[in-house]
């Protein structure tokens, strides 16, 4: 009994010490006085200390627990990445035996479907135009005409332009239509020309005249003979007998026709302008004759000269020019000649050219792209895609990833997410401040469950020092009688 008595109120102080320690940590979890007077000890540990204890956990979570490093190390863990391809694997397996359309789906899944629909079509059709003006974009495209412009071999253009322009050239040579249109023009311009009152020598150019008076000083004797050839014509002859029989007509007595014929008197008078011609002497008189009569018609005004001309040559006249215009065009030594002017125009200015080329595609690609039309098309074009995929059965778009293809894009999507995860990852986990989320956590919890949670997670310890305490008062209460034995 000596011993046993000692041994069991050593346990029991021992154990009823830790125990009541233990409760003091939570208990109370308010502050408690008497008269005024704070009672020691409260409220408890725990209570007491929450805010800092609070603080002190939330830095160990924030710093080693649940750092940026340890939840990138989580994410890109082998047997994690083996987890997530699985559920996916699942997911589009079962979405693969899915026969409803996205769009029904999705009517079932959002209350407000239309809305969201139409907020997603117009946001992609914003972005696609937000791309597709950013100044790269343009200078992507300028660039790769740019490439293209100098690639093209530009003998093999001129010769196809040369082939077209040799087609259409004979086409044009055997249009009725180009023909009225040239007639029109031309008497559309004799129109005009009826209403200048500048003489022809102020309308031709200096040059010209002087070119006629120089071509007929060096071509006096040629000029001769053709004046002779032209006279010997009989049609010629003859108008010009009945003209002046004509003239002798109108200006002498009738009387006087009674002893000599006005044909006769014709005869002799061209026999005798045919014997002054004949003389080649007489070229000098017949230049000079022909200047006089050119200085003459220099001075007659365009708008007397232009209805004159109308009367002389007629409406038929004027179609046969219109015609020789264009059998003139269309004859192929001058389409040739035309089409080498052109074509040594194009390759003397070909690097202006192309830069006038690539200019002029830059501001229209600029203004096309800018331009409310090309926002309708982009909408439209956004619209009608977004419909056509809503439209189709989740099943037939689940068909085409086959395994090949599942194993690329997971590869392509993984990729992506761990250079998300190394690049963007530390900044969001520095913006949610995971210290500060778990701090504020643990001060909203009440007290009791605060004090709830500790036991549950420390119960078998707690219990542990608790018998601990009977075990070590169990030891000293038999030391007592021991030492007592001894001595």
């Amino acid at each position: 009994m000596m011993i046993l008595i000692p041994v069991a109120v050593g346990a029991i102080i021992g154990y009823f010490t830790n125990w009541l320690a233990i409760k003091m940590l939570f208990r109370p979890h308010y502050e408690k006085k008497i008269l005024g007077i704070k009672i020691p000890f409260t409220p408890g540990l725990i209570p007491k200390e929450r805010k800092r204890i609070a603080e002190s956990i939330g830095q160990a979570v924030g710093k080693y627990l649940l750092d940026s490093d340890t939840i990138i190390k989580s994410l890109s863990d082998q047997a994690v990445d083996k987890e997530i391809k699985g559920w996916i694997e699942g997911k589009i397996d079962s979405l693969k035996n899915n026969h409803n359309r996205i769009k029904e789906v999705l009517e079932n899944t959002w209350d407000d479907y239309t809305h969201i629909i139409s907020t997603v079509k117009a946001n992609m059709a914003s972005l696609v135009l937000s791309q597709i003006r950013k100044e790269g974009f343009i200078g992507e495209i300028v660039t790769f005409l740019h490439r293209k412009m100098d690639s093209i071999n530009t003998d093999s253009i001129y010769n196809m332009v040369e082939k077209q322009l040799e087609v259409i050239i004979k086409d044009l040579a055997n249009s009725d239509e180009l023909k009225e249109s040239l007639g029109s023009l031309i008497n559309e311009n004799i129109r005009d020309l009826s209403q200048d009152e500048r003489t022809l020598g102020e309308v031709l150019p200096q040059e010209i005249k002087e070119s006629l008076e120089r071509y007929l000083e060096e071509n006096k004797g040629l000029i001769g003979q053709s004046i002779k050839r032209i006279l010997k014509e009989p049609s010629i002859k003859a108008k010009i007998q009945n003209s002046i029989s004509g003239l002798i007509t109108e200006n002498f007595n009738k009387v006087f026709f009674a002893f000599i014929s006005p044909d006769l008197i014709a005869e002799k008078i061209f026999s005798a302008i045919e014997r002054y011609i004949d003389n080649d002497e007489k070229n000098e008189d017949v230049i000079f004759i022909i200047k006089t009569l050119l200085n003459r018609l220099m001075e007659n005004k365009i708008s007397d000269l232009a209805p004159r001309l109308v009367d002389s040559i007629g409406q038929e006249g004027i179609g046969q020019i219109a015609h020789k215009v264009i059998k003139t065009f269309s004859n192929p030594r001058a389409y040739n000649i035309l089409f080498e002017k052109i074509r040594n125009n194009l390759e003397a200015k070909e690097e202006e050219n192309k830069e006038r080329i690539l200019d002029y595609l830059d501001r229209n690609i600029r203004l096309i792209l800018n331009s409310e039309e090309m926002e309708g098309s982009i909408y439209y074009f956004v619209s009608n895609f977004i419909d056509e995929v809503l439209d189709k059965d989740i099943s037939s778009v689940m068909m085409k990833i086959h395994n090949a293809n599942f194993d690329r894009i997971y590869s392509f999507i993984t990729t992506l997410f761990n250079k998300f995860l190394e690049k963007e990852l530390p900044q969001i986990v520095e913006f949610f401040n995971i210290e500060r989320v778990v701090e504020e956590r643990i001060n909203d919890f009440e007290i009791d469950f605060f004090e709830e949670i500790i036991i549950e997670i420390a119960e078998r310890e707690l219990k542990a020092i608790t018998w601990l305490g009977g075990l070590l008062g169990g030891i000293l209460g038999l030391l007592s009688p021991l030492l007592q034995m001894l001595y």
